[in-house]
């Protein structure tokens, strides 16, 4: 299908690329996959601009700090499976402890799962982009993780929380100038998975268009809610 587009029709709509969504691959698999995706980017789209199509991997919580080099290494986004629905919990009734919150568990991933993200010096070619949860089904752990257990805030205390973790993720010591710089996507910080439950965040002007929401996405969030400290 790619190769049926004109450079004209892709780069009306670029960027456009491939996401491997997969999680918990032997690393020479991750490797072997990303290669192949470079040498057809390189051999059948030598007409449009490298950044016109771009290769992105998840990166997830399965510690594989040599998956994780090879994609920071040979793809062009990296998304980091950060799945932690808060900063600070003032009101949730859940308990949450700060001492795993979001950018603690950001630090866990740049530290331990990709090794050489704070060598100075290191360059990258994969920019990272920091994604969370909304989903309601999760059973391990699940208000800890998801942001459909934060429903009473809806898609504003998402944002409003990436904020306060954007702010101290730049004023922290774990990222110099240079390394957030090197490491960081600037165009695209961070996500919200996925659009089924996400949309259910929004006012009704938005979510009432959906069956999953209302009522029914209440009871879900409730018992998210209930599941902040069970483990699987």
């Amino acid at each position: 299908w790619l190769l049926s587009l004109s450079k004209a029709e892709i780069l009306e709509v670029a960027p456009i690329g491939i996401s491997l969504d997969v999680e918990g691959s032997p690393p020479e698999m991750v490797f072997n996959s990303l290669v192949k995706l470079r040498a057809y980017k390189h051999t059948y789209l030598t007409e449009i601009p490298e950044e016109a199509f771009l290769i992105q991997h998840v990166v997830a919580g399965f510690p594989s700090p040599q998956g994780t080099k090879y994609i920071m290494e040979l793809a062009d986004s990296a998304v980091y499976l950060v799945y932690r629905s808060y900063m600070y919990d003032t009101s949730s009734g859940m308990n949450l402890s700060p001492a795993n919150n979001l950018l603690v568990r950001f630090r866990w991933f740049i530290t331990e799962q990709c090794e050489d993200c704070l060598s100075p010096g290191y360059q990258p070619r994969a920019r990272i982009t920091v994604l969370v949860e909304s989903d309601c089904n999760l059973y391990a752990y699940c208000g800890r993780l998801s942001f459909c257990a934060q429903s009473a805030g809806g898609i504003a205390n998402v944002v409003d929380t990436l904020k306060i973790f954007w702010s101290e993720l730049t004023i922290s010591d774990l990222l110099t100038q240079e390394r957030f710089d090197a490491l960081m996507n600037k165009d695209s910080p961070y996500g919200i998975h996925n659009w089924i439950w996400s949309r259910c965040l929004f006012p009704p002007t938005v979510s009432g268009n959906f069956s999953n929401c209302g009522s029914n996405f209440e009871a879900l969030a409730e018992g998210c809610r209930g599941r902040a400290n069970l483990g699987g």
